[in-house]
């Protein structure tokens, strides 16, 4: 009896245990779905009313505070409009820090770059696009040299000027090539 006894509680400790796993994964799932756009609006009229520094850190530490884990998805949008903003310069240095994250060999992408680079190409302030676009390159060798044919040959001449940037990363990395 004590055996049948042990078993059934074994089993049922596993059947319970696999079932919060599930429930678990299934909570994981729904939190790091991509948020609405409603949510992205109003995280950064929250942050454009919140009067943190707008250096890289206070920015971030902005994010960690809100305690909800955002998508690479999630992460392109907030950028996208954070870089429509009419005075990028209060984040431009949080969106150098993360365009590593979400670099991919897109035309949103690109297209994302090119203006950020239109609003900041004359400032002294541009050296944080130039560390982020190298380190792209230097990130993921094959990804910085799509970027880099990308911006070449697009027909944005401020876009062919900077594209050297992804090829200097890679070059830093395999000067051999």
């Amino acid at each position: 009896m004590l055996s049948s006894a042990r078993a059934f509680s074994s089993s049922y400790s596993r059947y319970f245990s696999k079932e919060l796993e599930i429930k678990t994964a299934l909570l994981h799932i729904l939190r790091v779905e991509r948020l609405p756009e409603e949510e992205v609006v109003r995280i950064i009229e929250q942050l454009k009313q919140k009067r943190v520094g707008y250096g890289a850190d206070d920015i971030e530490r902005y994010f960690d505070e809100l305690e909800i884990e955002i998508t690479r998805d999630s992460w392109k949008r907030i950028l996208k409009r954070l870089a429509d903003e009419e005075n990028i310069f209060l984040w431009f240095q949080f969106i150098c820090r993360k365009l590593p994250y979400i670099a991919e060999a897109t035309p949103s992408f690109i297209i994302l770059i090119s203006k950020i680079i239109h609003k900041v190409k004359a400032d002294m302030t541009s050296g944080f696009l130039t560390t982020a676009l190298v380190d792209i390159g230097m990130k993921d060798l094959e990804l910085g040299l799509k970027l880099f044919e990308m911006a070449a040959t697009s027909d944005d001449e401020d876009l062919k000027l900077w594209s050297g940037l992804f090829l200097g990363g890679v070059g830093r990395i395999r000067p051999d090539l």
